[in-house]
């Protein structure tokens, strides 16, 4: 009697038609209170409850430090002991109903004549770590959303700019009013990089000889009005780690020295907040070859050290990360710090370094065949092309481009690799 007591604030006959809902986190704390009529669908009012509070009073209220995204929200009733998540199809009418007839204590009362309804009914409201916003076709979506492609130039204030429709590269220079307002660095090795819709955005590392800077900027770059913008200066540290760009507004950051935590920025209007994915990865692994599967999945290949690891996550479960053992483990991969481009069944290693640990004279680049978790040596001559971004980006069905960048004498040399059927650089 006592749990369904605490749901009930009065008791009213049948024939009342309103209800109190009352919007509570978890831990008990009162978000949000208004009567609704029990015909109202459940997902009308959950949209009045988002549109009737800011996300910050959301986050005051539930005590939480990173963004509370509207989109991640879900809600649950309390029956018994047992919470049951909410579904947008329910009216109120029916969710109380269900409610009463699943109360322990309920057929006791059925004898009375004057049956008591529920007038006041607790929503246990809760962040929950999921992407909503997951393009059904990531591909295509990059493709419509993305005509300029940008590589920060190592150890310089500058960029290489690619513009696909008119196949035409340039070197743009740092704004020097942001660039000296802001205090941009040069771009350092230990840096990483992502392009996303236009957008190049780099995340500092840490320096190599005192393994700290004074600080660690998220920095985006527009570059379609080649503008400068730190989103934030308050990043953790890292070094030797990987990012790629999950349409369609997430960017994960993954890898790096002495760390396990994958760091996602939601790309949003005056977000300058990142989140942890809810899983870490099982064991460090360092610069990353990042890639996204039939867009759900995220594999991230390391083979920085003498072993090769594969690991795997589902994007829309959020699933932990699985290793993935090969099949056919009869190969020693040599090939470390490549490019990788989905091959029809396969992901493609392109560049990097093809190192000569086990006396192996092949000179073909790998393919991994994620239907079977089988490895085999392609036909794709390997070429030593040096990625820091090592995802390629669709410019359209089937051609895939990235940024490579060669060492001539002192001298940064900038290649355009582009993937189609065939491999061809200038």
């Amino acid at each position: 009697m006592e749990e369904f007591l605490n749901n009930i604030s009065s008791f009213l006959f049948l024939s009342k038609d309103r209800i109190k809902l009352s919007f509570v986190s978890f831990e008990g704390k009162l978000i949000y209170e208004k009567e609704y009529s029990k015909c109202t669908s459940m997902k009308n009012v959950k949209e009045d409850f988002l549109n009737h509070l800011s996300e910050e009073n959301i986050i005051k209220v539930l005590d939480i430090k990173e963004n509370y995204y509207k989109n991640n929200l879900a809600f649950y009733i309390k029956i018994n002991t047992q919470f049951e998540r909410i579904l947008d199809d329910k009216l109120i009418q029916d969710f109380i109903i269900n409610f009463n007839e699943k109360d322990k204590n309920f057929d006791s009362m059925r004898t009375n004549s004057m049956l008591p309804v529920l007038t006041n009914l607790k929503i246990y409201v809760k962040k929950e770590n999921k992407y909503n916003k997951l393009s059904k076709d990531m591909e295509e979506y990059i493709i419509n959303n993305t005509y300029l492609i940008g590589r920060p130039i190592l150890n310089e204030h500058r960029y290489y700019l690619y513009n696909k429709n008119n196949k035409r590269m340039d070197i743009v220079k740092y704004p020097r009013e942001q660039r000296k307002q802001l205090k941009i660095k040069n771009y350092l090795g230990t840096s990483s990089y992502c392009n996303a819709l236009n957008n190049l955005y780099i995340y500092e590392g840490n320096n190599v000889q005192n393994f700290s800077r004074d600080q660690n900027n998220f920095i985006r770059i527009n570059l379609i009005k080649n503008e400068i913008n730190i989103i934030s200066s308050s990043f953790p540290n890292r070094i030797l780690h990987s990012m790629i760009f999950i349409p369609e507004c997430y960017i994960f950051i993954v890898g790096g020295k002495n760390v396990k935590n994958v760091i996602v920025y939601i790309i949003q209007e005056n977000n300058r907040i990142y989140e942890q994915y809810p899983h870490k990865l099982p064991y460090e692994i360092l610069e990353p070859s990042l890639i996204y599967i039939n867009n759900r999945y995220l594999y991230a290949f390391e083979n920085s050290v003498l072993d090769f690891h594969i690991l795997k996550t589902d994007l829309i479960k959020v699933k932990p990360f699985k290793e993935i053992i090969i099949k056919n483990n009869k190969f020693n991969i040599n090939q470390k710090f490549f490019g990788v481009v989905r091959f029809g069944n396969s992901i493609l290693f392109l560049g990097g370094q093809m190192l000569n640990l086990f006396n192996d004279s092949s000179n073909k680049c790998f393919i991994f065949n994620f239907k079977d978790d089988t490895i085999e040596r392609g036909k794709k001559e390997f070429k030593p092309f040096e990625f820091i971004e090592k995802s390629f980006i669709p410019i359209k069905r089937g051609t895939f481009f990235q940024f490579a960048e060669f060492k001539n004498e002192n001298k940064y040399i900038p290649k355009k690799v582009i993937f189609i059927d065939q491999f061809e650089n200038d």
